[in-house]
């Protein structure tokens, strides 16, 4: 793992989905704790500004994850590659002999071990990076089904093209760009 002992990764990865935990359950309470949206009141420049905040941090978040996403994937076809090898050269257990084939067990074993930690742990990054996605999805949906008050209307089509975006970079940076946006940083 790069040099980091895996209890110590472990750990660092569920102090880590806490504190996403945390961010999400704060931006979702600041952004949605509005009445329902045939009722809300229009947003203002404050409130703009605190969903393009939260929308931004989570977008950090779903940077790092998917970074360490990535890191996983590296090591997946590594370990297929390892599996392919160990494969090539197979072992032949001669009569009375299984002694012969012992490092060639012990490296399958190893190789089935390094499978299911990998497994385990992908199944454990995959919950909060999907849940992060979906997050800054609806913040981008808040954008867009939102009224605007007199003060950014003028700003709700170029806010319309940010959150129509693909990839989660390319949105943040667009949003940065909108006047209502800057004027707090």
């Amino acid at each position: 793992m790069n040099g980091i002992p895996m209890t110590a990764y472990l750990y660092s990865m569920r102090i880590f989905t806490g504190v996403l935990s945390a961010v999400l359950l704060a931006m979702g309470v600041a952004t949605w704790s509005a009445p329902a949206v045939g009722a809300q009141a229009p947003l203002t420049a404050d409130s703009l500004r605190a969903i393009v905040s939260g929308a931004r941090n989570v977008a950090r978040s779903i940077a790092w994850m998917a970074a360490a996403d990535s890191d996983l994937q590296v090591r997946a076809r590594s370990l297929r590659d390892d599996f392919a090898h160990h494969n090539e050269e197979q072992c032949e257990y001669l009569q009375g002999k299984p002694e012969l084939c012992a490092n060639y067990d012990d490296e399958r074993l190893d190789l089935l071990e390094r499978s299911a930690a990998l497994q385990q742990e992908m199944r454990t990054s995959a919950g909060p990076l999907r849940a992060a996605r979906a997050q800054f999805a609806a913040a981008m949906d808040h954008l867009r089904t939102a009224s605007y008050a007199a003060g950014v209307a003028d700003q709700k089509a170029q806010l319309m093209v940010c959150a129509d975006l693909n990839y989660v970079a390319r949105v943040t940076a667009c949003l940065a760009r909108t006047p209502a946006v800057r004027r707090s940083r």
